[in-house]
């Protein structure tokens, strides 16, 4: 009895102890978040956090209260309009931005900042948990701590919450992971698992590698041996992976399918040494890689330098050790754009948990210090002698002779003030070298005025851009009928990418590649149909001022063009591919652009001047040239093109810009990661009651050659759009109605993408790419009823798939009652399972007749393909059910006759009831085909059970 007190009075201490632990590790994240901030700042970080993180997730809420719709294929609302699985990455269908869709009332910045607190010190409670259930509390809290003062934790919570916000799943995934080898319970890690990818897609990856790894080494611990018994065990972990994948695969088919055919236009280059020598910034010290310390490389090493080591530890620390050396599994982790560690920094709990592991053997003595340090010392000579980075290169030194100084020294409860302090140092280094949103910044950004200018537009089938922070507001929308042409994502429609950036002459404001936003081109926002712009200054002829606001003020364009038009002028292709700036242009607000449009004859109102060809800068400083112009150029617009010449003597490694009259073209650095490619700058320059060019040039030693100038007056072409037309967002369609005569085409300035279906008075038609990246379609003479919808290519396969691994998740739960129904009710179970077969054959071949062979509408024809797939399915029904499940023996020519008997009055049933449901009641035929079978199944087993199979049963 005394025992027991005894015993119960330690538990109790213990869970004291554990408690005080997470009270004090959620007060250390919230007390470090607050240092870290500072005064007079705003959580999030000043790159990306206004144009992306908070934004996304707004349009994500915003589109479900208006439309109804979870799932949306299309935005309509950005990019000129988006499949909405470009853009996945912005933590689409998290379960923390779905949970904000119950919060209406809550501003989205302030509930992303919340949540993203809330997800940090959730990591390092739950990184304790996970430790302290193999390594104890001490080491779990030291750990956790640990954990909230890495680099990129406490950086990219507030910085990119794509990296982060999966890592609560994550390590709850490897508590799953522990409970499934500890008691065969797998639940818990496959919604965890299902929540990380729901979470990002792009960082589950690499959280699913660890994963698996982890579970190898749980198997290895079990399974010294690797043999059946093994095996098994692994076959089961593979099942309760796949459960998960399988789940997500509404999402992860369909963003695949985008990611694979939007890739970005122009792409850094990786160097081979960049693949082979370790780079020390993508694993130590900075937010942008993994954030180690040399001391966590250092207890991998050690752990694998040590007695009596076995194959799970040498598997989990080679790991480990492999993710650091060899910066390949980065690179194709990264899905082989770059080889930056950000995407491995889930990792550092792997390592985390090998220092735990370290001290463990540390404190038994069984570390061979002497082999630990030689093999670090080699790895640390070899990376300073190929990086050259001397700096962080001592560094490391510094910490391990400090590390070993501590062992030998005998305090090694030490070792975690130097981890801890070297991690906050790091920390705060890492975080002061970026810089927040200041509350300052954050009022210049002026939303409330944008807003109420945009409010003041009226209802109706236009864009609005705003001319101001562009690259901030890229994706924001200000007013429920603001459609912009802007994007700022990491994936988005190439075509229209492609066209923005080298068809009608767009300025690049951006050093950024993915960033489709910030022209001052007035025939690109003509021709897109922005017939309202918000800017500081008037953008041009085209627009006059209607509003004016504080700062900002709302003008119109009377001359733009709708989002859909009926167009009779047309131009090949290939004759507008020969064209060159400004010639292009002029053509695409002039012509539609088809494949098989005939040649013809071009007018042009555009001039050529004579310019000197050929200009040379040498600048120190950021320097401002003012040429005037003759009287002639006064009200004219004024087209520039030049190249871009920093190449040998003239390179720099450092961004270029050239601003002219406000319109700005910036060239970055060809190694940036995000290099945008600008090499040839174009400029579109209202000339509005002046003759002056202003411009601003960068530092930096560069050529401009191949100078080209031109002029024309105002360039436009006047459209009407299409009666009724009408944007239905819930629907994802456009409808409208026009009358056309032969040869004219109905174009819109949607950009096009895989998945668009047409249809003309109810008959489908192709859907054409015009003008280079715009959906449009040929049309009938006389009336044209037209819709067009959008389905995401690949989402109905992805739900499919997802249905699949639910069915196996319900399968898994109830696997002892299903073995014991299908034992129970064999020849039922095998009759369904059979039947499902063999509907799944007659419904192909029903698909390939009717989609390669017969036309379906006429009566005669749809029969024919139903025969046709009514004889590949009998002959396969007839051997599946002979054999597995009547089992019958008996001769099989009189067997087979009867058996095709039934067969045919089965047919001539589903003949009668596909002609009155799809002839007669107009229902569609696949639909039909589907509802129709499930009849005929029913009545294939009654006549198969005791009439066909009746004499030849097996006993």
């Amino acid at each position: 009895m005394k025992s027991g007190k005894t015993n119960l009075k330690k538990l109790q201490f213990n869970n004291l102890s554990s408690k005080s632990h997470t009270i004090i590790i959620v007060l250390y994240g919230l007390l470090l978040t607050a240092a870290l901030m500072g005064f007079g700042n705003i959580y999030g970080h000043a790159t990306d956090w206004l144009s992306q993180h908070i934004v996304f997730p707004e349009i994500f809420r915003q589109n479900f209260y208006a439309n109804k719709t979870l799932i949306p294929n299309f935005l309509f609302d950005v990019g000129g309009g988006q499949n909405i699985f470009n853009f996945t990455y912005y933590c689409f269908l998290s379960p923390g931005v779905l949970l904000s869709y119950l919060l209406p009332f809550v501003d989205m910045m302030v509930y992303i900042i919340i949540f993203s607190i809330v997800s940090y010190v959730s990591t390092g409670v739950l990184v304790y948990n996970f430790l302290r259930r193999h390594f104890g509390n001490n080491k779990a809290f030291a750990c956790a701590i640990f954990a909230l003062t890495l680099p990129p934790f406490t950086n990219h919570f507030h910085h990119h919450i794509m990296f982060v916000w999966y890592l609560p799943f994550f390590v709850l995934a490897l508590i799953g992971l522990d409970r499934f080898f500890e008691k065969g319970k797998f639940l818990l890690f496959i919604i965890s698992t299902f929540l990380m990818i729901m979470t990002n897609y792009y960082f589950s990856v690499s959280a699913l590698v660890f994963l698996f790894v982890y579970a190898v080494y749980l198997l290895l611990k079990e399974n010294e041996k690797i043999g059946k018994e093994f095996f098994k065990n692994a076959a089961n972990v593979v099942f309760i992976f796949a459960v998960p994948i399988l789940l997500c695969g509404f999402l992860l088919l369909p963003t695949a399918y985008q990611i694979l055919g939007n890739s970005r236009i122009y792409e850094s280059e990786i160097k081979f040494t960049q693949l082979v020598i370790p780079r020390y910034k993508e694993y130590f010290y900075a937010y942008t890689g993994m954030g180690l310390c040399a001391t966590l490389l250092f207890a991998a090493i050690g752990n694998l330098c040590r007695k009596n080591k076995s194959k799970a530890d040498i598997f989990l620390n080679g790991f480990a050790i492999f993710t650091v050396v060899v910066p390949l599994f980065i690179y194709v982790l990264n899905g082989f754009l770059y080889a930056r560690g950000k995407v491995a920094s889930g990792f550092t709990i792997l390592f985390l948990y090998c220092f735990c592991s370290f001290i463990q053997n540390l404190e038994k003595k069984t570390i061979n210090l002497k082999l630990t340090t030689i093999i670090f010392a080699c790895y640390l000579v070899f990376s300073v002698y190929s990086v050259r980075n001397l700096k962080i290169g001592a560094t490391l030194a510094l910490e391990i002779a400090l590390l070993l100084l501590i062992v030998f020294w005998k305090k090694k409860s030490l070792i975690y003030v130097l981890v801890g302090s070297i991690l906050l140092v790091c920390a705060f280094k890492e975080n002061s070298n970026n810089e927040y949103v200041s509350i300052k910044y954050y009022e210049e950004m002026r939303y409330t005025e944008i807003t109420d200018l945009a409010q003041k537009t009226p209802e109706g089938l236009y864009r609005t851009d705003a001319f101001y922070y562009s690259y901030e507001n890229a994706n924001k929308l200000f007013s429920d009928n603001y459609h912009n042409t802007s994007v700022y994502s990491s994936t988005s429609n190439r075509t229209y990418q492609n066209f923005y950036l080298q068809d009608i002459g767009n300025n690049q404001t951006s050093r950024n590649c993915f960033v489709v936003a910030g022209t001052n081109n007035e025939l690109f926002h003509t021709f897109m149909g922005t017939k309202y712009i918000i800017a500081k200054q008037d953008p041009g002829f085209y627009y006059e001022e209607i509003s004016k606001g504080e700062t900002l003020n709302l003008y119109e364009n009377r001359f733009a063009y709708p989002l859909a038009y009926k167009s009779k002028q047309t131009i090949s292709k290939a004759q507008f591919e020969k064209l060159e700036f400004p010639c292009s242009a002029e053509c695409l607000m002039h012509y539609t652009v088809v494949d098989d449009a005939p040649e013809r004859e071009l007018a042009s109102v555009i001039n050529e001047c004579e310019v000197q060809d050929e200009y040379r800068f040498v600048n120190t400083e950021e320097e401002n040239y003012k040429i005037t112009l003759d009287e002639k150029y006064r009200n004219k617009i004024v087209y520039l093109s030049f190249d871009i010449f920093n190449e040998g003597d003239y390179y720099i490694s450092e961004d270029l810009s050239i601003t002219i009259n406000n319109v700005q073209n910036k060239l970055t650095d060809p190694e940036w990661l995000y290099y945008n490619g600008n090499t040839n700058f174009q400029y579109v320059i209202p000339m509005e009651n002046t003759t002056e060019l202003n411009l601003i040039v960068s530092p930096g030693k560069f050529d401009i050659r191949n100078v080209k100038m031109f002029t024309s007056d105002m360039i436009y072409t006047e459209y009407e759009s299409p009666e009724n037309l009408v944007l239905d967002e819930s629907a994802e369609t456009l409808s409208g109605k026009v009358v056309a005569s032969k040869g004219e085409y109905f174009v819109t300035s949607i950009p096009y993408d895989k998945g668009f279906t047409a249809y003309i008075n109810g008959q489908e038609v192709d859907t054409l790419i015009v003008n280079e990246a715009f959906v449009g379609l040929k049309l009938v003479e006389g009336e044209n009823n037209i819709v067009i919808k959008y389905r995401a290519p690949l989402f109905l396969e992805g739900v499919i798939v997802s249905l699949f691994g639910l069915l196996l998740l319900i399968a898994a739960f109830f696997r002892k009652t299903i073995f014991n129904l299908i034992k129970k009710y064999r020849e039922l179970v095998m009759y369904i399972i059979f039947g499902v077969a063999t509907t799944v054959v007659s419904l192909v071949t029903f698909f390939l007749c009717s989609k390669f062979i017969f036309n379906t509408e006429n009566p005669l024809q749809l029969q024919a393909a139903n025969i046709v797939s009514w004889i590949v399915s009998v002959l396969f029904a007839y051997v599946t059910n002979k054999k597995f499940v009547f089992r019958s023996h008996a001769s099989p020519l009189k067997e087979m006759f009867k058996f095709y008997l039934s067969r045919v009055g089965t047919l001539v049933v589903e003949m009668v009831l596909m002609y009155i449901l799809v002839t007669v009641c107009s229902v569609n035929d696949m639909l039909s085909k589907l509802v129709v079978q499930f009849i005929v199944i029913v009545l294939n087993y009654i006549l198969g059970k005791i009439v066909v199979f009746r004499e030849g049963k097996r006993c």
